[in-house]
């Protein structure tokens, strides 16, 4: 009888590079935005990688504490000339949410260029923080 150690070795190895392989392939449909967000002190930076698209491409909504980054694009190149070797389309959408409890809505500013989107995100003061609200009390002294 011979040893199947070495045999479930070579197939687990096979089986590993199959799926790093298949994985590698998939990334090139991947349809999410890289994000980094940045604590400057008294506001966040927010900066998305967006390549290839055009201002009406990109909406920013807020709705309660929640800010959504939507891209939907849709591109279509057409040829005059009957002749080409190559016709490609492009459309692409998705979408990226925020939890933005503690940011001033009213001061939020952003900018898009080269590929990038950037959002600067004040805070809030510490008194006007989530809305909360305090009750002053009058002890009759």
């Amino acid at each position: 009888m011979f040893n199947l150690v070495p045999m479930d070795r070579r197939n687990r190895r096979l089986m590993n590079g199959f799926g790093r392989n298949f994985d590698r392939f998939f990334d090139i449909f991947d349809n999410t935005m890289s994000t980094d967000i940045v604590d400057k002190g008294d506001q966040y930076e927010l900066t998305c990688e967006l390549p290839g698209l055009e201002k009406e491409d990109i909406k920013i909504s807020i709705e309660d504490n929640t800010m959504t980054i939507a891209v939907d694009q849709q591109r279509e190149r057409e040829e005059k000339n009957e002749n080409y070797v190559l016709q490609e389309r492009r459309a692409c959408k998705y979408n990226r949410s925020f939890d933005i409890r503690g940011i001033d809505r009213d001061k939020m500013s952003g900018s898009y260029k080269d590929g990038i989107l950037k959002l600067n995100l004040p805070k809030l003061q510490k008194d006007e923080d989530d809305g909360q609200k305090y009750l002053d009390i009058d002890f009759g002294d």
